[in-house]
């Protein structure tokens, strides 16, 4: 089996979708402001607290976490529940890999601290050469945290696409919307005849149903041992 075709039925940590999360007003804009008809974009931004001296790549995020764990994301980040990042769009995993889209480099801060200080050595040789792929390396890398309070944002397990505009595509390229059970008829309307090859999750239901199935399978296996 292909690796990005890997889904959790196969192996329960894994997805085969890459997915951006947002919020309901946000999503209504990513549908609404492709280039043409039926078409959407996802815009691109250098990201919050990225210090704009050594980070300057404008990046569109999404996560590889699997469709039951997405509700985690409020749960786990309080900015995401004040926003009610409970939206998404995905794409499947291989139709992104083809796009460009990559997992992000986690790397501890001694280790970012100088491959981003070496995009600007003046002693390296073939410097254009090396310098572009620095450059390419710097805009997937993302500290691990290992030494923050919170130890970083790796539970993100994020994948980045790094253009200055942001990630265009088609409506039929969709793969899922992540939304309520109640705006699901009004984004159909939107999506028109595409929607009928679109899965449509609501994140928060999922991730409850399967949280309570991993605590009764934790009070069985306490069961058991007795």
């Amino acid at each position: 089996m292909r690796t990005f075709d890997i889904g959790p039925t196969i192996k329960p940590d894994m997805s085969n979708y890459l997915i951006h999360m947002t919020d309901k007003k946000s999503l209504y804009n990513i549908l609404e402001e492709g280039g043409s008809v039926n078409c959407g974009l996802i815009k691109s931004y250098i990201p919050k607290g990225a210090n704009s001296e050594s980070f300057e790549h404008k990046i569109t995020c999404f996560t590889e976490s699997p469709i039951y764990a997405l509700g985690a994301f409020m749960k786990i980040s309080s900015r995401r529940k004040s926003e009610q990042m409970q939206f998404g769009i995905g794409f499947k995993k291989n139709f992104m890999v083809n796009k460009g889209v990559r997992p992000t480099i986690y790397i501890d801060w001694p280790t970012l601290t100088n491959l981003l200080s070496l995009k600007n050595s003046e002693k390296m040789q073939d410097k254009n050469k090396v310098s572009d792929l620095l450059d390419h390396l710097s805009s997937l890398a993302h500290p691990l945290g290992e030494n923050y309070q919170r130890q970083g944002f790796s539970w993100e397990r994020e994948w980045r696409f790094v253009n200055e505009i942001g990630f265009e595509f088609n409506y039929d390229d969709i793969g899922l919307i992540c939304c309520p059970e109640s705006e699901k008829a009004i984004l159909k309307v939107i999506l028109g005849d595409f929607a009928s090859d679109i899965v449509f999750i609501d994140t928060s239901h999922k991730y409850n149903v399967h949280s309570q199935l991993i605590i009764h399978s934790e009070e069985m296996d306490k069961i058991k041992t007795v």
